[in-house]
């Protein structure tokens, strides 16, 4: 998902940067969750926790899943944090942040594993295919969603391209708008 995530936001200029970490997730003072540590890393998992850094200033994690479906159902699907003045300063850890839903979460700094390269090309054809797919739906955004709006209407023969031609040309077929 990082690997994703790093691709379609370097295609939109932005300084994208893949960082290893531990992400300890607590719940109160009762439980704790370690996402990415080597330990508990199954056969076939990277022996880590991926992320993206933006700009050198904000952390993006989207790969909270496994923590969700283990530890946390109601723990968010995603964060955006602002990175910690310690870290660049050189420190351990990228970023903290207690959540409203009593959690706290706490990322540390850790080693690339050296398999991630190999992951990485391992995994080529299906992220090229997802930014292909993406690419496809941002050239198409305004036209699909348009074409979906208008798509029962269509069906019940109650819009008729001659009272808006301009909103029919920008609707187009609809079974044609993911055509590539």
């Amino acid at each position: 998902m990082s690997s994703l995530l790093a691709e379609i936001l370097k295609s939109h200029h932005f300084e994208v940067e893949l960082k290893a970490c531990v992400a300890v997730i607590d719940k109160g003072h009762e439980e704790r969750f370690l996402l990415g540590a080597k330990e508990f890393a199954s056969p076939g998992q990277i022996p880590s926790h991926l992320v993206c850094v933006v700009n050198k200033t904000v952390l993006l994690d989207f790969g909270l899943g496994n923590a969700r479906r283990t530890f946390a159902p109601d723990l968010f699907h995603g964060l955006i944090l602002p990175l910690d003045d310690y870290h660049a300063r050189g420190g351990g850890v990228l970023c903290s942040a207690r959540l409203m839903n009593k959690y706290e979460i706490h990322y540390l700094v850790d080693a690339l594993p050296e398999t991630l390269g190999d992951r990485i090309r391992d995994q080529e054809a299906v992220l090229q295919k997802a930014l292909k797919d993406y690419r496809r739906y941002a050239r198409n955004r305004l036209k699909f969603n348009v074409a979906k709006a208008f798509k029962s209407v269509y069906k019940t023969n109650l819009f008729s391209a001659k009272k808006s031609p301009e909103l029919a040309r920008i609707a187009g077929d609809f079974n044609a708008t993911w055509s590539t």
